[in-house]
């Protein structure tokens, strides 16, 4: 059985069948056409042998990566429980959640409000301290334009004096 899943015409097609015994939406013939587009040699297939107890066990494998994926199929679902069923601790739970989410959402909003007013405050102390940046740049440069005209006339005072002769 080895020899003829090796070797032969239907060596593509056993493999191709082989292979769709693992995974079940695989078609063996129409997806790839295998017996009418190649000519085949006789002699050994360019593949490993395809045993019946590599398939099982591939088939296995394949079982339990489907199990290990999808979900249990006995999760229950969660079911809403009937007005007369509830009982009092069922509601004393869902009015402390209620009260609890209408805090929770209380604080977030002071805490954004908070955080509004505190960007504002920001951003106006922000334009404050540029005005005043810019009044002190252009006091400084009037100092230098000072210190320059000053300077300036110094030299000349000094240039003057020490050409005086007699000195």
């Amino acid at each position: 059985m080895d020899a003829e899943i090796r070797e032969g015409p239907n060596c593509y097609e056993n493999q191709l069948r082989a292979m769709s015994m693992c995974w079940s939406g695989l078609d063996s013939m129409g997806s790839y056409g295998a017996t009418s587009n190649y000519s085949h040699q006789s002699g050994t297939c360019p593949t490993l042998p395809m045993t019946i107890t590599t398939q099982n066990d591939q088939q296995q494998h394949a079982l339990d990566l489907i199990l290990i994926i999808l979900p249990s199929i006995n999760e229950k679902k969660p079911v809403p429980v009937p007005e007369n069923l509830k009982d009092e601790a069922y509601r004393e739970r869902r009015m402390k959640n209620n009260e609890s989410a209408r805090k929770s959402r209380e604080l977030r909003r002071q805490k954004e409000e908070s955080t509004q007013l505190r960007c504002d405050q920001l951003q106006q102390e922000n334009h404050i301290l540029r005005a005043e940046l810019s009044l002190l740049r252009n006091q400084m440069e009037q100092f230098r334009q000072i210190f320059s005209i000053s300077s300036n006339n110094l030299q000349q005072n000094f240039f003057s004096n020490s050409s005086v002769p007699g000195l």
